[in-house]
């Protein structure tokens, strides 16, 4: 990525295709688990205090809205990133499986090929998600809607495809 001329972020900033989807106990140690995960939830948190990173990707768009901070961020390591945290004492627990399905939703509006199902695990002890690729004969909307309804419908989605 040249990063002197980045306009649109591409969606690999945020989101690793080989993710395996562990650490989902809460969202503080779901977004903490890998660099991209913390990134995109460093920009979309613009409520914490000296966060630098706030704001500075329009998250709808991926479109770059303060580069200086953008850089910061994309030059920081993931290490760097959670040192930042530790300094910070940032904290963003709460509505740990909402937090976390905001995020998968993101992916899912961002990659037409990405699917996601999750169900909450003994008696809210942890989220399990399971994701997939989209068949290629659901190319509509419509179609990709009931879908993706269909299988979460079923409740017996528990692998990764």
């Amino acid at each position: 990525m040249d990063y002197e001329t980045v306009k649109k972020v591409p969606l690999a900033f945020f989101h690793n295709r080989n993710d395996d989807w562990e650490n989902t106990y809460n969202n503080q140690g779901f977004f903490r688990h890998n660099v991209e995960r913390l990134r995109w939830n460093l920009i979309g948190l613009t409520w914490l205090d000296n966060n630098p990173f706030a704001d500075c990707v329009d998250l709808r768009t991926r479109t770059v809205k303060d580069p200086v901070a953008f850089y910061r961020l994309a030059m920081s390591t993931h290490q760097d990133l959670l040192d930042m945290v530790e300094q910070n004492d940032w904290d963003w627990t709460g509505d740990d499986f909402d937090h976390m399905e905001a995020y998968l939703e993101w992916i899912q509006e961002h990659d037409e090929t990405f699917c996601y199902y999750s169900q909450v695990i003994n008696e809210d002890e942890f989220l399990h998600i399971g994701t997939w690729k989209m068949p290629a004969e659901f190319d509509n909307d419509e179609l990709k809607k009931a879908y993706i309804q269909g299988v979460r419908d079923t409740k017996e989605v528990y692998y990764d495809y």
